[in-house]
């Protein structure tokens, strides 16, 4: 096992080929021995001392620590642990569940969408798409369609168990950067200086200057729209019935490269390119917490749909999970080897998916500490 400096505590797993190492830069990793090789699978921060002591539950489902800043803690690592991935051809560049969560779908550089079922390990439905790479896509709220924007500034909705297209939309002006499938608004996409949909589509009232829509995301009342404008690269949050401005977030000098909610639709929390997190208060504006950690861009965020948790992937190749009450940094998970591209939770929050630029998806059991 490399990098031992500084830990002299460790603890084999009872049931498989994994120790957890700990010391004195207070961080607990757990290894992964394979042959002569080792493999680093999680890293737990969250004591601020020298670790001491850990060791496994007699049913190997939590692992105990205890530090000289006076705290014992718990942690159920085996809950947020790889159950199995799939290796797919090309960079991918979006993972979407299905609204019941009972299927995810995968797409990017190569012209194929992968419908996996959740319930079963490599259970897969294969479309083979003819319009070359998948910019973006979004599963209607029932579950059964699915639409994507491809090449030629189009969009196609399939009606996914029957692997048939049954509609077309296009071409637009520019191409498609993202697209949502709302209840009450039906599908909303975007990539010029308006979110398209309805009859006239929705465009915050900025006066003269509407610039560019890069980035949108939608509370989840579906009663605010996110969006960020390229050139100015701040964030504004209005109501798509009037087009009022509700919010305006000032942005630092970093790029925006991903947008989440929280569930409450209380809070948005906006990733950059300097690799940091902020969480903003919607009412006010305010900062609430500044997550830092990453040693690369943001590229991907997901708020967890029931907990006090953010997931995020980085150019760094890492997944962290982050505490959204104090801004503390929960879990590093180091499986990818290429950029990370997506994370999403499913809509539970009980598995979670990390999709790289290498066609690496990673499927997890979701958990806390």
């Amino acid at each position: 096992i490399p990098s031992l400096q500084g830990e002299h505590v460790l603890a084999w797993h009872p049931d498989s080929r994994q120790i957890a190492t700990a010391g004195l830069d207070q961080v607990i990793r757990i290894w992964q021995l394979d042959g002569n090789q080792s493999n680093l699978l999680l890293t737990l921060p969250g004591h601020t001392a020298r670790v001491r002591w850990i060791g496994w539950s007699a049913d190997c489902s939590e692992l105990f620590s205890c530090a000289d800043d006076g705290t014992f803690r718990i942690w159920r690592p085996r809950q947020i642990r790889p159950r199995f991935s799939h290796s797919l051809r090309g960079a991918i560049w979006n993972v979407t569940w299905s609204s019941d969560g009972s299927h995810y779908a995968v797409s990017g550089q190569s012209p194929k969408i992968h419908i996996f079922d959740a319930g079963r390990h490599g259970g897969e439905n294969r479309l083979t798409l003819s319009e070359g790479p998948v910019k973006c896509q979004a599963w209607s709220p029932d579950g059964k369609r699915l639409a994507y924007a491809g090449v030629g500034n189009r969009i196609t909705i399939l009606e996914v168990f029957e692997e048939q297209p049954i509609e077309d939309r296009g071409p637009f002006p520019l191409p498609r950067q993202g697209m949502t499938w709302t209840t009450s608004y039906g599908l909303l996409h975007w990539g010029g200086s308006k979110i398209g949909g309805p009859v006239g589509g929705f465009r915050p009232n900025l006066g003269g200057n509407r610039g560019y829509l890069r980035l949108a995301a939608i509370s989840p009342d579906e009663g605010i729209i996110a969006v960020v404008r390229d050139q100015e690269n701040d964030v504004i949050c209005f109501d798509p019935e009037t087009g009022e401005v509700v919010s305006q977030l000032a942005a630092g000098p970093s790029r925006i490269l991903d947008l989440a909610w929280s569930p409450d639709g209380s809070r948005l929390a906006i990733a950059d390119e300097n690799g940091d997190i902020s969480l903003r208060d919607i009412a006010n504006g305010e900062q609430l917490h500044f997550l830092q950690g990453h040693g690369g861009s943001v590229r991907t965020i997901d708020w967890h749909p029931k907990e006090e948790r953010i997931v995020s992937g980085s150019d760094d190749r890492s997944v962290r999970i982050w505490n959204t009450s104090n801004g503390d940094e929960v879990m590093v998970l180091r499986e990818h080897r290429a950029v990370v591209r997506k994370v999403v939770w499913n809509p539970k929050g009980t598995i979670l998916l990390s999709a790289d630029e290498s066609g690496i998806v990673w499927n997890r059991s979701g958990g806390r500490e």
